[in-house]
């Protein structure tokens, strides 16, 4: 018996070393890879942003890039059954959002991202989620 589901089991990815790490860890503690939910958050473009401007950019290329990005840095085969999503928004909110409509019965998620300098502190994406989420949350602190 396990002390957290390994059913439906949700990570967050902003492609760090640290997320990296806890997707290898977290596939490894599934049941099976096709109960491994991944997700990445994107943020929505200004109007104002170049590559719009110029209909050079927009979020299906975006999220296009982010796909390939994921299966190129994934690339075993273990990874071709874990369930691949991209969304565009608040990221705390998405992942939520996600969680609950994907019936996620454990989320597993750095203590920070890439650009957090603060290593004793959460994360404000993963204080959020730890507050608002319907299902356990596993805060991983990389040493």
């Amino acid at each position: 018996m396990s002390l957290f589901s390994q059913d439906r089991v949700l990570v967050p990815i902003d492609f760090s070393e640290g997320a990296s790490l806890i997707l290898q860890e977290t596939l490894k503690f599934v049941a099976k890879p096709t109960n491994l939910y991944v997700v990445h958050a994107l943020p929505p473009l200004s109007p104002l942003e170049p590559g719009i401007v110029w209909n050079e950019i927009n979020n299906e290329t975006r999220k296009q890039k982010v796909e390939q990005t994921f299966r190129t840095k994934f690339n075993t085969p273990e990874y071709e059954q874990v369930n691949f999503t991209v969304l565009f928004g608040k990221t705390s909110q998405l992942i939520v959002k996600y969680a609950q409509e994907q019936n996620i019965e454990l989320i597993v998620m750095p203590a920070h991202g890439h650009d957090d300098d603060y290593p004793m502190l959460l994360g404000s994406v993963t204080e959020r989620v730890v507050r608002c989420a319907h299902c356990p949350v596993y805060v991983w602190r990389s040493p």
